[in-house]
């Protein structure tokens, strides 16, 4: 008999409320202000205006000039009329910017 243990989410969300731009890796310079609305040491819940496919690759930045990370959307939902939920894997979050916030809680 086989057992099949299902895992849950190991990370802690933390409540964030940030502005952030997203752009697709292949188009950085389309921008869309978006706002991060919880956070985890390898990624964030981010609620936009736009559909975009899950294993995309896109970046993201607090601001326009801004420190941009390499994230890869893991799901997309449709929240309301024009309004997603996506869930994005950062890539190589080393020191990610998005970081001082999961310290504050």
């Amino acid at each position: 008999m086989r057992l099949f243990l299902l895992r849950g989410r190991s990370e802690r969300r933390v409540p964030v409320g940030m502005p952030v731009y997203l752009a697709r890796a292949s188009l950085p310079e389309e921008t869309e202000l978006a706002v991060a609305t919880d956070a985890a040491e390898h990624g964030l819940r981010v609620t936009s205006k736009h559909y975009w496919r899950p294993g995309e690759v896109l970046t993201l930045s607090p601001s326009p000039n801004g420190p941009r990370v390499t994230a890869k959307v893991a799901y997309c939902w449709r929240k309301l009329e024009h309004t997603y939920h996506i869930g994005l894997r950062v890539e190589n979050p080393g020191s990610g910017w998005w970081k001082q916030h999961l310290t504050r809680c």
